[in-house]
């Protein structure tokens, strides 16, 4: 089940607090649009995956100009996450064959594995060329 939880913008800094956190998902009132992401913690604390292509630096409402206004946490939004993840990784994947993008020095195919081509991958594409093969050609 998905359900919102406020998180309390007056109990916060800029690293976190009240429930807010690295990792959950999150829908964002912020200058008056809506967003959904995640955030990530950098130097000067939380930055917002979400708005904007490096994302928003968080400041507590009254601190540095802030303009969020509301925050709620998602409980439940990892199952969804996962399967648009899946979707995303299936259709990179396509881009990637139909732009003949290349792999450890080979051309992307059929065979690629789905999972090489989501958000943390942790497989190639392509498998790796043996050193041993490269030295037979020379």
């Amino acid at each position: 089940m998905l359900d919102f939880i406020e998180i309390d913008l007056s109990e916060t800094t800029q690293k976190g607090g009240a429930g807010l956190e690295v990792g959950p998902t999150y829908l964002v009132l912020y200058g008056g649009q809506f967003h959904v992401g995640t955030f990530d913690m950098v130097w000067y604390g939380l930055n917002f995956r979400g708005i904007y292509d490096a994302g928003a630096q968080y400041d507590p409402p009254g601190e540095n100009s802030s303009s969020w206004q509301k925050i709620w946490r998602f409980n439940g939004a990892e199952e969804i996450s996962a399967a648009e993840e899946m979707a995303y990784a299936i259709s990179k994947r396509r881009h990637a064959i139909d732009f003949k993008c290349t792999s450890n020095g080979q051309t992307i195919t059929e065979d690629a594995p789905v999972e090489a081509f989501l958000y943390y991958p942790e497989v190639d594409a392509m498998p790796k060329q043996d050193d041993e093969d490269d030295e037979d050609e020379y």
